[in-house]
């Protein structure tokens, strides 16, 4: 959760040695929306500026970061099963979803660390261990597994890691 300093300053709080803000959560999906709408349009570069305007902010308070909270659970239950908000029941739409907020996060690091260049940031992701039904598994479960693990994990990890999306 995103804890405003200045007031927790103002009412004598002392800070939590472990915080660890959150630039991003779960009432987001409007945002994503005209992101997704726009990709080139003024909703990204608001993000971004609002990235650093909270580094301008609270930098000097607060080291640890989090661009996005868990953005397989936005995309996914939001876009692909229709669960969360927006509500839509559309593949497509999920893995437009899923690269907006990727792109969000690299873009945000970057116009946070133009800004302050001793931070910790990263993103929250949710990674899913992947096995076999059987035991001794058929190739067919090996290929269902395969594709679980990249759906999953790998579409999540590659493009933070290796810059790229698996194939």
């Amino acid at each position: 959760a995103f804890i405003n300093g200045d007031v927790a300053q103002a009412r004598s709080v002392p800070p939590m040695d472990d915080e660890i803000d959150t630039l991003y959560n779960q009432v987001y999906s409007e945002l994503l929306m005209l992101l997704m709408a726009n990709p080139e349009d003024v909703e990204r570069a608001n993000y971004l500026l609002w990235a650093a305007h909270n580094i301008e902010r609270f930098g000097d308070r607060v080291k640890d970061w989090i661009t996005f909270n868990e953005p397989w659970e936005h995309a996914f239950f939001g876009y692909f099963t229709g669960e969360m908000a927006p509500g839509e029941k559309n593949p497509f739409a999920y893995f437009k979803a899923a690269h907006h907020e990727l792109l969000g996060h690299g873009l945000g690091v970057q116009a946070m660390r133009s800004v302050r260049d001793d931070l910790n940031i990263g993103i929250t992701l949710s990674q899913f261990p992947v096995y076999p039904f059987k035991y001794e598994a058929s190739e067919k479960d090996m290929e269902s597994v395969e594709f679980t693990d990249m759906f999953m994990n790998r579409f999540y990890l590659d493009p933070v890691f290796k810059g790229t999306y698996p194939e």
